[in-house]
């Protein structure tokens, strides 16, 4: 039965037409050994253990021995200020069955990578009709490196009516042969139509790392059911690769901007660049800045610029947020609609290695920066990816408020993800909403996690200094 709906759901693609029904006609995931009816919690966390090397603002600390003010949620597995509690796990699936088989590399070679439990990348949108509609990565691995033959994840999505209070699902978004990495949605001004930006990895179109086709989706009833993918092809490098899951803008003038990057490997180096998509015609044409691949951006002493967050100021100027090994989020700025950049430069807030993860507060003025607040240099250093903090900007990124501590794991994982243990919470997703910041965070590769708090509070989060006094 299930291999019918897949080839039923494969012609159903090719012609373009909407085929969320036969999703939903097969909540049972077989690649993954999980029933969707169930619900989006399956599982506790007795397969984690203890963060034994927690550090908080640079500082050693147990769940014994916290800061005044802080407090451990055994429950969620992370440290929190004492008085956030409007805090819940969304999703959260059991750690799938070894009997499952290695994951198959793309390759060729013999698989050494058992399945293991894998959430990512939550992205939110506020529907034409007022829903939150949220999507996340789920399954028994990653796409990068995977054969895409080998069916490893699929995009669930998460609806709630009351404004993040309570949420439905989780729902099978569509039928995808192929794996996937995230679906960033995007809502045009007056639109009835919600779009989703992805890296698609599709057999034919996929390099075997990372690099891959991006393409959109749309839908035209709320988010039930979706288009095939429409795949993105710019007119000055059409058939550009590369990666995306981070946050789409589209700027007062109504231009779409997202932001690839691209990897490459020479002898074991990663050599990667940033990208700017950008359309002007709501995705019929794209071009791609600053130039045609390999012309992108680069942070050049590590040879290397990943993930951006473009974002879109009221005056119509346009941000570009970038990751960088240097230690700290880099910014690109933009006053022509998005044709021409300034040279990159760092900003004050420390970040290691890591995604931009960035948004606007309730006023669509002020910028809110998620961060982790600590680099010990290097690439894809997990434990600097430990810890979040908060930053604000009322002047454009120009400067920032002091960071203050919003969350830390108290928790490590004991099944190896991506070949070591993890600690990370990373890749999160910010929405503001009538004075509410909802923020959801992957927490270890292993549960989606969701923090809701008031604007106002979030000056009430404990500085540095707070916590441990001014040395």
């Amino acid at each position: 039965m299930n291999f019918y709906l897949r080839s039923l759901s494969s012609i159903v693609f090719f012609l373009g037409l909407p085929f969320m029904l036969l999703a939903q006609q097969q909540p049972f995931l077989g690649y993954l050994g999980v029933d969707l009816s169930k619900g989006g919690v399956q599982s506790d966390l007795s397969d984690l253990q203890p963060y034994k090397n927690m550090k908080i603002g640079g500082h050693h600390v147990t769940i014994t021995s916290l800061p005044k003010g802080l407090i451990n949620r055994p429950d969620l597995g992370i440290i929190l200020p004492r008085f956030v509690k409007d805090v819940k796990c969304i999703h959260r699936f059991p750690q799938p069955d070894t009997l499952l088989g290695n994951i198959r590399p793309a390759d060729g070679s013999k698989g050494k990578s058992p399945p293991v439990a894998y959430v990512d990348c939550p992205r939110i949108c506020i529907t034409p009709q007022g829903d939150y509609l949220l999507s996340v990565i789920a399954g028994k691995y990653h796409y990068g490196g995977t054969d895409p033959h080998y069916k490893v994840n699929d995009i669930l999505l998460y609806r709630s009516k009351d404004k993040g209070r309570n949420w439905q699902g989780p729902f099978l978004s569509t039928s995808i042969s192929y794996n996937q990495h995230a679906w960033v949605p995007l809502v045009p001004k007056g639109s009835a139509r919600i779009y989703t930006f992805s890296t698609e990895p599709a057999p034919g179109d996929f390099d075997g790392r990372e690099n891959a086709g991006i393409g959109f989706r749309y839908s035209d009833d709320d988010g039930v059911t979706w288009s095939g993918v429409h795949r993105i092809s710019p007119v000055n490098d059409p058939g550009f690769q590369g990666m995306f899951c981070i946050r789409a803008t589209e700027s007062s003038k109504g231009t779409w901007f997202i932001a690839p990057h691209t990897g490459a490997w020479d002898h074991g180096k990663v050599i990667t660049h940033l990208y700017i998509l950008r359309s002007t015609d709501q995705g019929k044409t794209w071009q791609l800045i600053p130039g045609k691949r390999s012309n992108g951006w680069q942070w050049a002493p590590a040879q290397r610029m990943d993930e951006g967050r473009p974002l879109a100021m009221n005056n119509g100027n346009i941000l570009l947020f970038a990751r960088t090994e240097e230690g700290h989020l880099w910014l690109l700025r933009s006053h022509d609609d998005g044709l021409t950049w300034s040279s990159p430069e760092p900003t004050p807030l420390v970040h290691p290695d890591a995604p931009p993860m960035i948004a606007l507060l309730s006023d669509k003025k002020t910028i809110i920066a998620l961060i982790h607040n600590r680099n010990s240099g290097g690439a894809f250093n997990k434990e600097d990816r430990s810890e979040l903090w908060i930053s604000l900007s009322k002047d454009q990124g120009k400067s920032w408020t002091e960071p203050r501590f919003l969350a830390s794991t108290s928790t490590a994982t004991a099944r190896p993800i991506f070949g070591s243990i993890q600690y990370c919470m990373t890749y999160c997703d910010i929405l503001a909403d009538h004075g509410i910041v909802n923020i959801f965070i992957p927490h270890l590769w292993r549960q989606v996690l969701q923090i809701r708090i008031p604007e106002r509070d979030l000056l009430k989060l404990p500085t540095k200094a707070d916590l441990f006094g001014r040395s």
